[in-house]
């Protein structure tokens, strides 16, 4: 992929993880519009609750296709956990925090409600701050 620059709305566990893919791809920049929440985290993985767990093992929860383990072996190094563990869903959301940090100096997030989108010269996202 050759794009320039990709705006993602919803900085949740998929918009992040898309926003991932696409750097990985290619892209040379992504803005991630989030009107609520922290990035990386969304509704699912922005529990602070140890006793939330992810609904499969960690060896399933997969964000590298090239690299099926690599949750696994996060968790693993980081909290002793087993890769047939169900791990607590704020440790994905960790996980995940920190995946989009490595990449901060390409992906932009920009805080507020995507209002509008409109063609032109490329197409520009409206964001209107302090809502949500």
């Amino acid at each position: 992929m050759s794009a320039d620059h990709v705006a993602i709305v919803g900085a949740g566990a998929s918009g992040t993880i898309q926003a991932l893919h696409l750097l990985d791809e290619g892209v040379a920049r992504v803005t991630l519009i989030e009107r609520e929440r922290v990035p990386g985290r969304g509704t699912a993985y922005g529990t602070r609750q140890s006793e939330h767990l992810l609904n499969v093992t960690a060896r399933r929860m997969i964000v590298w296709p090239d690299e099926p383990d690599h949750f696994a072996r996060w968790w693993a190094e980081r909290h002793g956990g087993a890769r047939d563990d169900y791990a607590p869903r704020m440790q994905f959301g960790d996980y995940l925090s920190e995946q989009l940090e490595r990449s901060r100096d390409r992906i932009r997030v920009v805080k507020g409600a995507a209002v509008d989108i409109r063609r032109g010269d490329g197409e520009v996202v409206t964001v209107e701050h302090g809502r949500g």
